[in-house]
């Protein structure tokens, strides 16, 4: 940000809001990655990535109102994004 002169975009952003963003996009984005295998089948772990990021999304009683709004919202996501048919419980 500093050799393009945007320093100023940093301002007013809440560092603690960053990290619970983060914190809750990783197990989206590991899901991502292992998913997107061009040269290798992946059927067999959709399923367990489905369950994890159930998991994951399950309310912890440290969780801020904020990880509570994600959470429900990406709870939502991932019923509306996975579709679990036989085939997938079949390959795992």
């Amino acid at each position: 940000m500093q050799r393009k002169d945007q320093e100023a975009r940093l301002e007013g952003i809440d560092i603690m809001t960053v990290n619970v963003l983060v914190r809750f996009l990783l197990p989206f984005f590991k899901s991502t990655k292992a998913l997107e295998g061009d040269l290798t089948p992946t059927i067999h772990h959709v399923y367990q990535w489905y369950v994890k990021l159930k998991r994951c999304m399950a309310f912890q009683t440290t969780d801020c109102h904020l990880l509570k709004f994600l959470k429900r919202r990406g709870f939502q996501a991932i019923d509306n994004k996975f579709e679990i048919t036989p085939l997938h419980k079949l390959a795992l």
